[in-house]
């Protein structure tokens, strides 16, 4: 039996690795559409009937602007019978993106559309920006057998001057204007509040603390709800709103505050990784210290058995709480699909984990994020969360924060080397929190009020 299942996992890896390309580094998006047309051409008889359905962003302009690219890519290789969009294609992914509010567009609706329009395969991706590039995900999917027959990623594609005004997005090498933050119009980029909505025209007022357009823009708002946990059938919970971070802290971030890199495996844009959950509090208050931000944490003594008090009325970056975690993980309250893991029930569309990571970490953001556009909450590293390990009381709470004693802190998520085994959603970990691992990060939240 033992032989048999193993055998079948093997295979199914070896399925499942020739249909993503790693990501490309590139120069431009002219670059990145032609490369992506050509794996996609390498995937696909000639003649095939294509259907490029949306590629999403956080700006729903942005997003249209690339997915015309790609299809004026496709239509110059002469490959493809490209097949255009109709009014009613239109219609549901204005409705599905407007019932998502954060231009996610699910599979359901693309292969409805893709069937809809007569084609064999349709094409979809996402594009997002990451410090000053951005990172275009395109994946083709057969319409017949709706699985997944190729996909390919592009990253460092540095921004083009005919993006610029469609979102108010600065071009590299441009400065952005520091007194007149951009405004955001879709969710979920975060809106840090104000009294009055928006921005005064001089900036914001001195003492009051609130992040730059760089920490608005890796931070999505959660809406506060209630759910049932994953790992406790029984027990239901209530979070209040948050702001929680788009992606794990990257080892960029984390050199940025910390000066130093404790990464095993390295790059600017990969999660920061072998850091204690210790570690993961002082980042958090030097990080809020900068910004002029109350810190969430008293830290005292040195070593393991450090002494931690959370200030719950501090305004400052810190970790998540176990529900904060799982219900960010969930979708909030815009997901209303139970995925077995964060976004999607094919592991292979959002999480780097042991049969398809290739023995290693991988920059944020390069598979699909969930439906509040979170990256990588499942797969690439564990995550810490603030709680102790232990069952809280099995009676409805409001923002739990874990059991009240205890030696070991909770991880979540699972990471790189992590095997797949059932729901990914409640899948968690306890380690003593002076511990490193090469497969531990952590990503942080801040309070909504």
């Amino acid at each position: 039996m033992f032989l048999r299942v193993f055998s079948g996992l093997f295979m199914m890896t070896i399925f499942f690795m020739p249909l993503s390309a790693q990501a490309q580094a590139t120069r431009s998006l002219d670059d990145a559409v032609r490369a992506g047309s050509r794996h996609l051409q390498e995937r696909f008889p000639q003649g095939t009937r294509a259907a490029i359905v949306a590629v999403q962003s956080e700006n729903r302009e942005i997003g249209e602007f690339v997915r015309r690219k790609l299809g004026e890519a496709l239509v110059n290789a002469n490959w493809f019978i490209v097949v255009e969009r109709d009014a009613a294609a239109l219609a549901a992914i204005d409705q599905e993106m407007d019932r998502h509010l954060n231009l996610y567009v699910s599979q359901e609706t693309e292969l409805f559309i893709g069937r809809q329009l007569g084609a064999e395969i349709i094409i979809s991706g996402w594009i997002a920006r990451f410090g000053q590039n951005w990172r275009l995900d395109v994946s083709a999917v057969k319409v017949e057998t709706a699985q997944r027959a190729a996909q390919w990623s592009a990253a460092n594609i540095r921004s083009d001057p005919a993006w610029a005004s469609l979102g108010q997005l600065p071009v590299v090498n441009q400065p952005p204007v520091v007194s007149q933050p951009p405004v955001v119009s879709q969710p979920p980029v975060a809106d840090w509040p104000s009294t009055a909505g928006r921005p005064p025209a001089g900036g914001r007022p001195p003492g009051r603390g609130r992040p730059g357009p760089e920490a608005r823009a890796s931070f999505v708002r959660v809406d506060g709800g209630t759910f049932r946990l994953d790992r406790d059938t029984g027990h239901t919970v209530t979070v209040s709103g948050f702001y929680i971070s788009r992606h794990p802290v990257t080892q960029r971030e984390w050199t940025e505050i910390m000066g130093t890199n404790p990464s095993r495996f390295r790059g600017d844009n990969r999660p920061v990784e072998t850091v204690s959950w210790f570690d993961a509090l002082e980042f958090a208050n030097e990080k809020s210290q900068r910004a002029g931000l109350t810190p969430a944490y008293t830290i005292t003594g040195t070593g393991p058995r450090r002494t931690v008090i959370w200030n719950r009325n501090a305004n400052g970056y810190r970790l998540p709480t176990e529900a904060e975690w799982e219900f960010a993980a969930r979708g909030g309250t815009v997901c209303r699909r139970n995925y077995a893991f964060p976004g999607s029930a094919n592991p292979d569309e959002v999480a780097w984990h042991s049969w398809n990571s290739d023995r290693s970490t991988h920059e944020v953001g390069m598979l699909r994020p969930n439906a509040l556009g979170l990256y990588d909450m499942s797969g690439n590293v564990w995550e810490w969360v603030w709680d102790l390990n232990g069952l809280p009381a099995r009676a409805a709470q409001t923002n739990p924060a874990g059991a009240s004693s205890g030696n070991f802190r909770v991880v979540r998520g699972g990471g790189w080397n992590w095997s797949l085994m059932g729901r990914n959603l409640g899948v968690r970990q306890h380690h003593l929190p002076s511990m490193t691992r090469n497969d531990i990060g952590f990503r942080l939240v801040r309070p909504k009020g």
